[in-house]
């Protein structure tokens, strides 16, 4: 069973909910691998940086299809590859969807966390359906996580480009569980994060939030 989910092939001319019921069978029959949250460095290859479209999730990914299709819901990317840094990726595993965002630190925390509440309920861009929508549409689904990330390549020195890897700082984490998502009060959430003002009660919204204060603090600077 775990192989037949190979054979789905995303595009956008197949609708997004006929694609997750043909996958939702399969995440019922599937044992999966232990996902790693993201760490506070990371490192990238030059070489690797920007891979094509092939190569950003491996051909024999099992679940290579339904990360496409998740990050079609979410809206949350929004060049491709291979202008798409290696960093901006999807994980799946233990039925939770966890998306990585580059996104250059350009404003302060409360903005930041409400920024980031929006994109994972709602989606990033207008037609975006977003978190409610992947609950809908997998129902196993348990959780649903965001990274914003920032990478800092190597400058260049002359014409000769630098053999250091590009480094990947994550600096906010924003997870929502199946079960406190259905208990969200979706308007108040709607409201302040459009605003881009909801406070430190967004700890009490959603099931986790990881904050590197420190390293925003000297960015900002």
């Amino acid at each position: 069973m775990l192989k037949q989910s190979t054979q789905f092939v995303y595009s956008h001319r197949k609708s997004g909910k006929q694609f997750f019921q043909q996958i939702a069978v399969c995440l019922l029959l599937s044992s999966f691998s232990h996902i790693t949250w993201a760490q506070k460095v990371r490192y990238i290859d030059q070489d690797k940086a920007f891979p094509s479209a092939y190569d950003l999730y491996a051909g024999d990914d099992p679940w290579r299809d339904l990360k496409l299709a998740a990050e079609e819901e979410m809206g949350l990317f929004l060049v491709e590859p291979p202008r798409r840094h290696a960093s901006e990726i999807t994980e799946f595993s233990n039925q939770h969807l966890h998306f990585h965002i580059w996104r250059p630190i350009a404003e302060g925390k409360t903005a930041m966390w409400s920024r980031g509440l929006q994109w994972l309920i709602f989606g990033r861009i207008k037609y975006s359906k977003g978190a409610q929508q992947l609950f809908s549409d997998l129902p196993d689904l348990k959780r649903i996580t965001i990274s914003f990330h920032e990478v800092i390549r190597p400058e260049r020195k002359g014409r000769r480009r630098s053999k250091k890897p590009d480094k990947v700082y994550t600096y906010l984490t924003l997870s929502i569980k199946r079960d406190d998502f259905e208990r969200l009060d979706l308007e108040s959430i709607k409201h302040c994060s459009r605003n881009l003002d909801c406070d430190t009660n967004i700890r009490s919204m959603i099931s986790l939030v990881k904050f590197n204060a420190r390293y925003v603090k000297r960015r900002l600077r």
